[in-house]
């Protein structure tokens, strides 16, 4: 059976040839353009030019006016247009929750190209409910019953902020889109949306002899139904969808092949469907009983002395549960193994809180915060020590790491130079391990020092002005959603 990339090089090369620098591949995500690169090479046998890469938001990125909006940055923008037109607005500390919440919400709105004018309407408007006739009698007991407990005249100090906040939600929504744009820059849904609008005004930016290629793509939101449409009509895009015919045959009742019956409709696949008709042939399926999870993991290399493949790449671990990211690339075999495996590509990410930079910062900013005496001015023994165990303390200089810094930019600047002097302790290291972890704890180190000077501009400028516990509160949250 032919990969999907390879059915696509072979597909592109047999278009273009083997001059592609007027392609663009377009991937949700940035990780495929290396393998396609692999494939193109391959099936060609000589030379290929080789076509651009974007991902999908690269290519929104490039047709707007405005640059892309950081979530932190979007939040305390926005607390500062909510602060002005709400009664006795919460502080930012407070806010930040709520924050988080409305943007995934605009962004949402966005994306579908929703009137939010309609969907902000007044939570007053369901008193309307007590005048319709089509609802049984059941159902209009319980929604009133539902709608008394949410009234105005008996709900809490919570609830009555709540309903200040979402009477105004309208007029918010436009003063914080209207407060980016004058700066410039615009949350993603709303970049997305500003470019959906405004394709036909900005097709210079298109070239003409360029052709898109879009990969990859299952569900679909109203901008990227808008845009590719656009392209269709200018006769610049290709579209390749990954399925099987099982799912999307005229009787196929599969719920997973829900998107992608009205993505072949709405947008033709370039190659034919022949190429998927990949279960008319039953798979090999071995089960093999284990006692745990854990087993599963260290059965691994006992199955990849029969299974590794020649290039690796073609083999494949696929885990059902990610906690098990751990257990599985300790367990798959090294040098001095039969069949050691040399390169590992970890396609779902490696979380960055599995790494020791995640803990060390962690033990930091707990020994900076609730770890020192401000009246004994001195660092507490539990958070010490914990600071003093950590494996990365060894590296540094101990007066650089137990000095007292209480103002939240001060804190920042504090880590980000351990972070600097860790960097250079492990490159005068002659001893280093080329094995999965050394490298991934290498990047790791150099994701969180770009994190750590994010906020550190955020807070020079006062556009992040917070409590310390909700800084920390933010940097790990931050931290926790990176992966390597």
């Amino acid at each position: 059976m032919e990969t999907f990339i390879r059915l696509i090089a072979q597909d592109l090369i047999h278009r273009f040839g083997t001059n592609l620098r007027d392609v663009t591949v377009v991937f949700p995500n940035k990780r495929a353009g290396l393998f396609m690169n692999q494939q193109l090479a391959a099936v060609s046998g000589r030379p290929v030019w080789a076509p651009r890469y974007r991902t999908i938001s690269e290519l929104f990125d490039s047709l707007s006016d405005f640059t892309r909006c950081d979530d932190i940055l979007s939040v305390c923008e926005l607390h500062r247009v909510y602060a002005a037109l709400v009664p006795d607005p919460e502080s930012l500390d407070r806010f930040y929750g709520w924050g988080e919440i409305m943007l995934s919400d605009f962004d949402d709105i966005d994306k579908h190209l929703a009137d939010p004018h309609k969907l902000f309407s007044n939570i007053q408007s369901i008193k309307e409910l007590d005048h319709s006739d089509f609802l049984t009698p059941r159902q209009e007991e319980a929604l009133k019953h539902f709608f008394e407990d949410f009234s105005i005249e008996g709900n809490s100090r919570l609830k009555e902020k709540f309903l200040a906040l979402w009477n105004r939600m309208d007029d918010i929504y436009a003063t914080f889109n209207a407060r980016l744009k004058e700066k410039g820059m615009l949350y993603e849904g709303a970049l997305y949306k500003d470019v959906a609008e405004h394709l036909a005004e900005r097709a210079d930016r298109i070239p003409a002899d360029m052709t898109y290629v879009f990969v990859g793509f299952n569900v679909l939101n109203d901008v990227e139904k808008r845009l590719f449409s656009y392209l269709q009509e200018r006769g610049q895009a290709l579209f390749y969808w990954d399925y099987d015919v099982m799912y999307v045959g005229e009787k196929s009742r599969f719920e997973a092949g829900t998107f992608i019956r009205q993505n072949l409709k709405e947008f033709p696949n370039a190659l034919e469907e022949r190429c998927f008709d990949n279960f008319k042939n039953p798979p090999r399926i071995e089960f093999i009983a284990t006692t745990s999870e854990n087993a599963q993991a260290r059965y691994i290399p006992q199955w990849l002395d029969s299974a590794l493949t020649e290039p690796e790449q073609d083999t494949a671990i696929v885990l059902c549960n990610e906690s098990l990211l751990q257990p599985v690339l300790h367990s798959l075999p090294d040098a001095t193994s039969p069949h050691p495996v040399k390169r590992t590509n970890i396609t779902m990410g490696f979380p960055m809180t599995d790494t020791p930079v995640y803990s060390f910062i962690n033990a930091l900013l707990s020994l900076q915060t609730d770890g020192y005496d401000r009246d004994r001015r001195c660092f507490r023994a539990e958070q010490e020590k914990i600071v003093r165990s950590h494996p990365y303390a060894a590296l540094l200089e101990e007066q650089d790491i137990f000095c007292p810094h209480a103002e939240n930019h001060a804190l920042l600047v504090y880590i980000r130079s351990l972070l600097e002097g860790l960097a250079a302790a492990f490159g005068q290291q002659k001893d280093r391990k080329d094995d999965v972890y050394s490298q991934l704890y290498h990047e790791a180190l150099y994701r969180a020092h770009q994190v750590i000077s994010r906020f550190i501009r955020l807070t020079e400028d006062r556009t992040l002005d917070v409590q310390p516990s909700t800084l920390r509160r933010l940097l790990r949250t931050v931290l926790g959603t990176t992966t390597i």
